[in-house]
């Protein structure tokens, strides 16, 4: 589901896990449907084979929520897991949920609906992540750190030990979170701090 970057990045991924070309289709909104570009309706999905697995591949967390809310009650949501990736004992995925090559998570993790892994992320032990989910490439979550539901860590973003983070969030690229974050919003930074409106 989708057709942009993250799309054609997780497109490779599957080709590099020995996926057939030929059983990939891009699932796109009707506003970006074209000949030209050969991608197919989403609405088409709910009259697809009962055996379709559909990966939402868009970076924006919304829009996977928005896919899954609309679509799971009719057609699977795969997880997949790039052949790279080391996953240790005890690591749980949602559905829906990607992880990019040279990612690393160790043990004991939970990860909610729709996560989304990006290049050389890595999460510690004692980890439990909520829905929709989003993290750059080499994204570092240290050990026993709980994130809510709709956060997103830019790239080279850290999270420091037995962090919390509420719901919400959007921490810029290269932060380092070294304390618990109970209000939305976004946050920047080293140490990160929220940004105000201007």
């Amino acid at each position: 589901l989708g057709a942009g970057g993250i799309a054609r990045e997780i497109h490779g991924l599957l080709m590099d896990n020995g996926v057939s070309p030929e059983a990939v289709e891009f699932f796109v909104d009707v506003a970006f449907v074209s000949e030209a570009n050969n991608h197919l309706d989403i609405e088409g999905l709910r009259k697809a084979d009962p055996n379709v697995e559909a990966i939402p591949a868009a970076g924006s967390s919304g829009l996977r929520e928005k896919w899954y809310e609309s679509l799971s009650d009719q057609i699977d949501f795969n997880v997949v897991t790039h052949h790279l990736a080391l996953l240790g004992p005890r690591v749980t995925l949602g559905k829906g949920s990607i992880v990019t090559a040279h990612c690393h998570m160790t043990c004991d993790i939970v990860v909610g609906i729709c996560g989304q892994f990006n290049l050389q992320t890595t999460v510690s032990h004692d980890v439990t992540i909520g829905d929709y989910f989003t993290a750059g490439p080499n994204v570092n979550i240290c050990g026993n750190v709980q994130i809510g539901h709709r956060v997103t860590i830019g790239a080279s973003g850290t999270i420091a030990p037995g962090v919390s983070i509420c719901d919400d969030v959007t921490i810029g690229a290269g932060a380092v979170v070294v304390k618990n974050i109970t209000e939305p919003g976004t946050y920047a930074g080293v140490p990160a701090k929220k940004l105000e409106p201007k």
